[in-house]
């Protein structure tokens, strides 16, 4: 025997057709009802694994974050410990000339070459802040000829390498 959710109308009632659409309404609301409910769940469910990441961004400004030695150098020992920038103009040429010359694995006089040509008209107290830039962003990469041919470029020009 079929259910009367399922059964047919009777042809000639409008009441047999409003009972059949409400029954078949209810039905939807029902399988809504379900849906609405699992969505519900997967959301908490959602929030307590991923709990710790927020949905809004916040809106306070974000703040910069300054470096212990930046916010008040108390000494001048500090003061030269400090980072040098690497946005030197001459560093970005020389980090250029030095990278295809470290995968070569040139030699110290290749490298003596590429400093000569680049930083003839840098001044010579920035020679120093130059070379540290360029080994700040070539990083690890740097192979012995290269730090070789700076240590050789420093005394030629009067300078000692700094121990930092």
């Amino acid at each position: 025997m079929a259910s009367p959710i399922h059964a047919a109308p009777e042809a000639n009632s409008m009441s047999g057709n409003l009972t059949y659409l409400a029954h078949a309404a209810l039905e939807v609301l029902a399988g809504a009802q379900a849906e609405i409910g699992i969505f519900l769940l997967a959301i908490f469910v959602h929030s307590v694994v991923f709990g710790s990441y927020r949905i809004r961004p916040s809106r306070a400004p974000a703040k910069p974050k300054i470096l212990p030695a930046e916010k008040s150098p108390k000494s001048d020992k500090k003061a030269k410990c400090s980072v040098p920038a690497p946005h030197s103009a001459h560093v970005a040429p020389l980090v250029k000339a030095c990278r295809p010359l470290l995968a070569q694995k040139a030699e110290q006089e290749r490298f003596a070459e590429e400093f000569v040509r680049l930083l003839e008209e840098c001044a010579v107290e920035e020679v120093p802040e130059v070379f540290a830039g360029v080994l700040e962003v070539v990083g690890r990469s740097a192979s012995p000829e290269l730090l070789a041919a700076i240590r050789a470029e420093l005394r030629g020009r009067g300078l000692r390498p700094e121990g930092r």
